[in-house]
């Protein structure tokens, strides 16, 4: 509510400051009967920006995740260009903005062939900020879950406008050339935050892939979810971690702006003077006369009208437009289910649902990119990743009945509940193809695999841990990636040990204060310690558990229930986990060795797969073939990042190569998706 409010009575106070300036001079000089042509700009401005904001919020409901990041930047290249503009125009103005807009009234009221002057003016310098707050107030209310959002933005244009009517009676007197110095300035930062989001967002969108390494982080210190980072980041466009390209943009543009800001300017001797011969008193109002000169009174109330219902049309189409999804989603099928992520917790947080397919729509209101799971016990049963602040992704699963539970956001987050009761038509879960008998062989060699590979990972934790007690910071940085490879075979199983990969390789995206959360334990936190503080210090405590962790992740794998469908899923996620890592976001980005961690995860996904390959081999032949050929392709893409002793430093690969990789990867996991389908091993 708070970030509506500020941008809508930022916005416009701009406008009603001009408004009420325009409006002042009529009433002074005697044309009072000149204001409905005014107020005809003004409500067409509004009816246009209302409109351009109903399209927007249309087009951007159809695009998907990277075009709707392109989307934003786009926009944000606009709103950058409008903000510069206008601001260098008030430098223009700041010293006789009054001598200035009287001079232009004057020649618009004296040329009666362009007998709607006055409603152009009103209509740009409403218009101007109409446009600009429908720019910023569709990624303000992407982010509002509740109609808090509209409520400010409406409280603040009702103060915006009491400040132009204060001026308009006389009540409000300011230094209105200082007063625009100092807005000038502080819309000059804004333009900074909005330019460096913008290079964000084409980040995201996959357009730019140029520096991004993170320059610092204040995550720990002023985190975007706290009130005052989410202010920040709604006035200023505030980056709690930003990159080398993000800062260097915001840099360069404020230095360059400012500079051309405060630049001393020679003030313009081409103003025309106010108008106040003749020519003025031509234009003043005989006596009985109920409208302006040259002007058909009747037309002009028609005009009104025209333009008030035009506004209200508009206002009800962007209304429409912002709901309209939601609606349609809901009344097209019962079993189609939108839930929103906010900062704390999901809404709704209970939810129940008719046992048989159901699409949910998930849609992030929080400031971090988060994943959404449904999960059974501690094992996930789907889930999709990183889904982007103020954006959605569908998930559709096939659930029999029962209780499950749902994240929402933080790990630290309480988790939703899912209720799935029997559907009245008896609708369920089909059975397998084929049997679960056919795959025993495969499930108890796969069990015998992953004891195998946790016995290497207690080996290794262990060998790391003793490092580090001993204070030998070298060799522990030597012994972390094998810990961390031991780990990435067992990656498909990380669904059904939720709980314990948490607390083992949980990154620190996932919690409130990120490094700083005492709660961000595990690998990642060595990794932390070891490589980007270059430090043992708290280090004993967190090997300590690892250890403990580690063992119990033996005990639970002795007592894991292991089925096909499992196995090729939690390969699916894990695959995905890499092909969707935006640069900078890799899991082993202090380290550096997310391509050796990523070649351990695509070996235990493929020893999977290879398992129980001979049981599907029959099913579909062709669908095998093709999915050997893409695990053959991407492990091809891998050995050209090999060197002597290893895979490169993952900072080392250029963005087309990084770009290829992922895409192989994608490729790969879509077709075991395909496999999943065909088979109905997860329906």
């Amino acid at each position: 509510m708070l970030v509506p409010f500020l941008i809508m009575f930022r916005e416009g106070v701009e406008a009603a400051l001009i408004v009420g300036i325009i409006a002042s001079y009529l009433k002074q000089t005697g044309r009072g009967a000149f204001m409905p042509i005014v107020w005809i700009g003004i409500c067409l401005a509004i009816a246009v920006s209302l409109a351009v904001g109903a399209g927007l919020q249309i087009i951007s409901a159809e695009f998907p995740q990277k075009a709707q990041e392109l989307f934003e930047a786009v926009i944000g290249f606009v709103a950058v260009s409008v903000l510069t503009s206008m601001v260098f125009w008030m430098r223009k103005a700041a010293r006789s903005i009054k001598t200035e807009l009287r001079s232009s009234i004057d020649a618009a009221l004296t040329n009666r062939s362009n007998g709607y002057g006055l409603a152009a003016m009103a209509f740009l310098a409403v218009a101007r900020e109409g446009l600009e707050s429908v720019f910023f107030l569709m990624a303000a209310f992407q982010q509002s879950g509740s109609g808090y959002g509209p409520l400010g933005a409406l409280l603040g244009i009702v103060l915006a406008a009491a400040v132009g009517y204060g001026i308009y009676i006389g009540g409000i007197k300011l230094n209105l050339g200082r007063f625009f110095r100092w807005t000038g300035l502080f819309i000059l930062v804004v333009a900074a935050g909005i330019l460096a989001n913008a290079v964000k967002a084409l980040h995201e969108a996959g357009v730019w892939n140029h520096f991004q390494h993170v320059v610092f982080d204040l995550s720990g210190i002023l985190p975007l979810d706290s009130p005052l980072g989410s202010v920040l980041s709604g006035i200023l466009g505030y980056i709690e971690a930003p990159t080398v390209s993000e800062a260097t943009v915001y840099g360069v543009y404020l230095a360059v702006a400012l500079l051309m800001f405060l630049m001393p300017h020679k003030p313009s001797h081409s103003a025309k003077t106010p108008a106040t011969g003749p020519a003025a008193e031509t234009m003043s109002e005989p006596a009985g006369h109920t409208g302006p000169i040259g002007f058909d009174p009747v037309r002009i109330r028609l005009g009104i009208a025209a333009s008030l219902a035009l506004m209200l049309l508009s206002g009800a189409s962007f209304y429409y437009a912002s709901n309209a999804g939601s609606a349609s989603h809901r009344s097209a099928n019962e079993q189609n289910i939108t839930v929103t992520i906010a900062s704390k917790a999901c809404d709704p947080n209970e939810i129940t649902i008719p046992a048989g397919q159901t699409t949910f729509r998930i849609v992030n209101a929080s400031d971090r990119a988060v994943e959404w799971e449904i999960l059974d016990g501690v094992m996930v049963l789907e889930e999709r990743e990183n889904i982007a602040p103020g954006f959605s992704q569908t998930l559709t699963a096939r659930l029999e009945p029962g209780n499950y539970q749902i994240t929402c956001g933080l790990l630290s987050n309480p988790h939703g509940t899912l209720h799935v009761i029997p559907s009245a038509n008896g609708a369920s879960q089909p059975k397998h193809q084929p049997t679960l008998k056919d795959y025993i062989g495969a499930m108890a060699e796969y069990k015998v695999y992953l004891a195998g590979e946790a016995d290497s990972f207690i080996e290794a934790v262990g060998s790391l841990a003793d490092a580090i007690h001993a204070g030998h910071l070298d060799e522990a940085k030597s012994l972390y990636e094998p810990a961390r490879i031991a780990y990435a075979h067992l990656s498909p199983i990380a669904g059904p040990i939720s709980d314990l990969d948490s607390a083992i390789d949980a990154r620190a995206d996932f919690f409130e204060n990120r490094e700083q959360d005492p709660h961000f334990t595990g690998l990642h936190r060595i990794e932390y310690g070891l490589f980007h503080q270059n430090s043992l210090d708290g280090l004993g405590a967190v090997a300590d558990q690892l250890k403990t962790n580690a063992t119990a992740l033996e005990e639970r794998i002795h007592d894991l229930r292991i089925n096909p469908e499992r196995m090729i899923a939690g390969s699916i996620s894990a695959l995905d986990r890499f092909s969707t890592a935006a640069k900078g976001q890799e899991e082993d980005r202090y380290a550096h060795i997310s391509l050796a961690t990523f070649n351990a995860t695509l070996v235990g996904s493929e020893h999977a797969y290879d398992l129980i390959k001979p049981v599907i081999m029959k099913a579909d032949p062709v669908l095998i073939r093709q999915i050997d050929a893409d695990f053959s392709a991407v492990h091809s893409a891998l050995d050209t990042h090999k060197a002597a002793n290893g895979y490169v430093a993952d900072i080392t690969l250029s963005d087309t190569q990084r770009a290829k990789l992922q895409q192989q990867t994608a490729a790969l996991s879509s077709e075991l998706g395909k496999l999943l389908d065909s088979l109905r091993l997860s329906k």
